[in-house]
């Protein structure tokens, strides 16, 4: 469905979905997932995917007990989450 959509933001929710999909069954095809989306995001500067992305990466980080990475990757979500008044996700962050 993504390729027939035909944008590059897309092709990024798709491969958030699928690591939604995967997070609770294969956390390395989860990992995947988000690394994909997180690559077409930063090179096509979809800024509106990138905090909960972060997130997402921070919770598989978290569940390998990866806690060095998962704080970066926190922390970056905190950044973004700031700046962008999404409370929500803010709060998701910190707990």
């Amino acid at each position: 469905l993504a390729f027939s959509i035909n944008t590059e933001e897309a092709l990024a929710q798709a491969f958030i979905i699928k690591g939604i999909a995967y997070k609770n069954f294969n956390n390395d095809s989860s990992f995947i997932f988000y690394s994909k989306a997180l690559k077409i995001v930063e090179s096509n500067k979809i800024e509106a995917l990138r905090p909960k992305l972060y997130y997402n990466i921070a919770m598989v980080y978290l569940a390998a007990s990866d806690y060095k990475m998962a704080i970066i990757m926190l922390d970056s979500t905190i950044s973004i989450a700031r700046i962008t008044r999404d409370f929500a996700l803010l709060s998701n962050a910190y707990n």
